[in-house]
Parts: C-alpha cells; structure tokens; sequence
C-alpha cells in the first residue's frame, strides 16, 4: 500500500491524500503485540515525507466493538459485538490525555504530550509503541461502541 501511495504521490506534485486506515496501518514506527514485532507499518514507509502526518485514534471507554469470528448465525460469518477493552495503563497514551484534557469530551493531543507513553489502545488489547514517535497527534473520544447500523 505505501508504495501505491508513494508512487500516486510522486506522479504529482499537488495531489494530496487522506487516509484513514487503522492506527496500526499508519503508525510511524514498528508495531508490537506482547514484546513481539508484529509488522512493519505503511506509516513508517510514508514517514521521511515531510508532508506525511498520522493521527491515532483512541478512546476512554470500558468496551470496545470487536469482530466475533467465527459467527455462524451471521450471513458474513462474523459478527461485531462489544468487549470489554483493555485497561489504561499508567504508561498508556489514555492515561496521558486523561491528564492532560481529561475525560469529558473528544480532544485532540499532540505528540509533545504523549512523552513516555508506550502503549495505546488497539481495539480490545494495547499496542507497545512509543506513542510520541509513532503519531504526531491522538484523537480521544470518551468512549467507542457499536454503531446502530451495524447489525451484524
């Protein structure tokens, strides 16, 4: 993927791109899951751009949707359902922005503020990562469900 964008990028000059993959696809640095690389990112390819910026997103909530798989019942074979979400740990990028903007309503927070966060909040688990390198802002929202159209 970021050398379909790289080339679409190079091919011209004014073109610019929003992408909105998960954070683990557009995060600047490697990923890890339990101390163990886990992948290599497209962000981390896109990352020497001067014009390249990541923006995480997170949230403070207590679950989270997750996909179900298998889900015999469902037509697709999967279905999206609430579990609970991992803890906000001391060292985690929640934990940062709950004290830098609180808990109350969506933020913004920049990578200045997200120094000595390791982790950050991948669905129902966290990933390792050095918050500060890997995103130049976290977006929060105060909590992530299960949307009414997705009935699955």
């Amino acid at each position: 993927m970021a050398g379909v964008v790289e080339k679409r990028l190079q091919a011209d000059s004014n073109l610019k791109m929003l992408l909105l993959p998960h954070n683990n696809r557009f995060q600047k640095c490697p990923l890890s899951f339990s101390g163990k690389l886990t992948a290599v990112p497209m962000g981390q390819h896109l990352a020497h751009r001067a014009d390249y910026y990541s923006i995480g997103v997170t949230h403070l909530g207590a679950t989270v949707p997750e996909m179900q798989y298998p889900s015999p019942e469902s037509q697709l074979g999967f279905s999206v359902v609430l579990a609970p979400a991992d803890g906000i740990k001391e060292d985690s990028a929640e934990r940062r922005i709950i004290s830098v903007a609180g808990i109350k309503a969506p933020c913004l927070v920049f990578a200045d503020d997200m120094k000595d966060a390791n982790r950050m909040r991948s669905q129902s688990t966290s990933i390792e990562t050095n918050v500060n390198r890997a995103f130049d802002a976290v977006f929060c929202t105060p909590s992530a469900n299960k949307d009414a159209l997705v009935d699955l």
